[in-house]
């Protein structure tokens, strides 16, 4: 949808993996055209990001009201209320993700002098995120875009406004994207009514997650699934494509798309046989071809083929028991009315009981790779089990093969 996409804008030819090394708290500043702002200029961006990070390391708010102008009031109420959006959401989950560290890297992607001296900076962000409840595992955010308008108050660099495209701010912004922020009253009491209503919809979303108990079939398929060339695959492609599928990040998102790929990856052929089909040739066009079918790149339309294929092709089980997950399945995401995104799980978190509490898992649209799925703001997950494919249509028993 459309949040995926700006989430994902501008980012899609970028790779990053760090090493895997313990991470220290700090920013880093490259690209051949940083010294298009000067020190001023990437004082203030980084010290919005550096207050943001120190915010949801620890769950303690630091206070932004000083980096914002005086008449981008409305702005910062809706930034500082969004961080505290996103600490209540993190500190509701069972997973602890707090950050034991992290680091972010900035390049301009693209900067505007306006007539009025203010400056419109799209600031592409990479980082880490090494969570406390795994703080072993570098969760990866390859581009994330930033908007920033800075402007000169009293002779010192602030900011007009700042968004940045990812799935908590969007759902934020998304009831006022039409509107001039500046010009709302009593922005922050409009904001923490916006916020609260959205931390509702996830407490509905995991209290239907902890009522997902449908026990998992066993299940023989005729061929099995290879999970571990699946979940290289998935790894490889978070913040690049594969140049032999379309993209389709721009056209409603390419989660469903990557999703299907990295299963293909693992053994699972394509299927035009029978009512239920899954397969694409490669085109970029959206419309269904004689080979293209929507639940290839469709997260419902994937969800009702793999509930309800029968004879050749994927054998799997939906919205099985939610602590069941194991590397190479898939996990649907979405709001409390609507299935809108899906991802690989590539872990499981357990407690120090040996409970299932999380999944770390790969994503296009928005693209992270081995990021906590309790870290989306999406309310309802559920788990696509994905046991392999068949061949060929079961043999008929009883008073059906006689006839």
């Amino acid at each position: 949808g459309t949040a995926e996409e700006k989430a994902a804008a501008g980012g899609t030819d970028l790779e990053l993996h760090f090493a895997q090394s313990a991470l220290k708290r700090g920013s880093l500043i490259k690209g051949g055209n940083a010294g298009l702002l000067n020190q001023q200029q990437w004082a203030v961006i980084t010290a919005y990001l550096d207050r943001y990070y120190e915010s949801i390391a620890a769950f303690e708010q630091k206070d932004l009201s000083d980096l914002f102008a005086d008449s981008a009031s409305g702005w910062a109420a809706f930034n500082q209320m969004t961080w505290q959006y996103l600490i209540e959401l993190r500190s509701m989950q069972k997973s602890d993700l707090r950050l034991a560290g992290y680091r972010y890297e900035l390049y301009i992607q693209e900067l505007e002098k306006k007539e009025d001296g203010t400056i419109a900076a799209a600031v592409i962000e990479r980082s880490v995120q090494n969570f406390a409840q795994h703080p072993q595992i570098n969760s990866e955010y390859p581009a994330v875009r930033h908007d920033f308008l800075l402007k000169e108050q009293n002779g010192k660099w602030v900011l007009g406004k700042h968004i940045q495209w990812d799935g908590v701010f969007w759902n934020m912004y998304r009831e006022f994207r039409d509107k001039d922020l500046n010009q709302i009253e009593n922005a922050e009491e409009v904001f923490r009514a916006r916020k609260n209503a959205l931390l509702q919809e996830m407490r509905e979303g995991l209290a239907l997650r902890a009522e997902q108990t449908q026990p998992v079939r066993a299940q023989q398929p005729d061929h099995g699934y290879d999970r571990d060339t699946a979940l290289i695959y998935a790894r490889r492609y978070v913040g690049v494509r594969n140049g032999r599928w379309p993209d389709f990040t721009g056209q409603g998102g390419n989660c469903q798309n990557y999703v299907s790929q990295c299963l293909l990856r693992g053994g699972i052929p394509a299927d035009l046989e029978g009512e239920q089909t899954w397969s694409w040739t490669g085109s970029s066009n959206l419309q269904e071809g004689p080979e293209d079918t929507l639940s290839w790149i469709n997260v419902k339309r994937f969800d009702e083929y793999a509930r309800n294929n029968e004879g050749y092709g994927l054998a799997a089980q939906t919205d099985v028991d939610f602590t069941s997950g194991v590397p190479g399945d898939v996990l649907k995401m979405g709001s409390l009315s609507d299935w809108n995104h899906a991802v690989m799980i590539t872990d499981v978190v357990k407690d120090g009981q040996g409970n299932v509490i999380d999944y770390i898992i790969c994503s296009n649209t928005t693209d992270v790779r081995d990021f906590p799925a309790s870290a989306y703001p999406l309310a309802r997950q559920s788990v696509t089990k994905i046991y392999g494919w068949n061949d060929a249509p079961p043999a008929e028993t009883g008073d059906a093969a006689k006839q």
